[in-house]
């Protein structure tokens, strides 16, 4: 199962289940409630291994492949969100392919455009 590390109230880091965490959500929230929690699974070696992308570069590479990384993790923040609402992967991928809402350019849509959404849900 994969696991995410979090840090507890004496900041030793300890891992926990990523169904675990994911089930202490009562019901559908915004996407800025996931954003941690996917961040977490998508770095963690056992889960997305992403953060092998942010080591080993200069300071400023770093940056710019943080920034990448965090545009899409609110990009999976966003459509985790839809599906935890009802909304099917099936929907989902229909909005894609026939270029519906924010999908404007089908499947070539860019994450960051999820960006504006993650960012609508946070001043909610």
């Amino acid at each position: 199962t994969p696991t995410i590390s979090s840090n507890g109230a004496e900041g030793v880091e300890y891992e926990i289940a990523l169904p675990d965490v994911l089930s202490k959500f009562d019901g559908p929230r915004q996407p800025c409630t996931y954003k941690e929690v996917v961040r977490s699974y998508l770095l963690h070696s056992q889960g997305g291994n992403l953060h092998k992308l942010l080591e080993g570069m200069g300071e400023q590479e770093e940056l710019s492949r943080a920034r990448k990384v965090d545009t899409f993790v609110i990009a999976v923040s966003t459509l985790y969100a839809r599906m935890v609402s009802g909304d099917s992967i099936i929907l989902l991928l229909q909005e894609m392919m026939e270029k519906q809402h924010i999908y404007t350019n089908g499947f070539a849509t860019s994450c960051a455009c999820l960006n504006s959404i993650l960012q609508l849900s946070e001043q909610d």
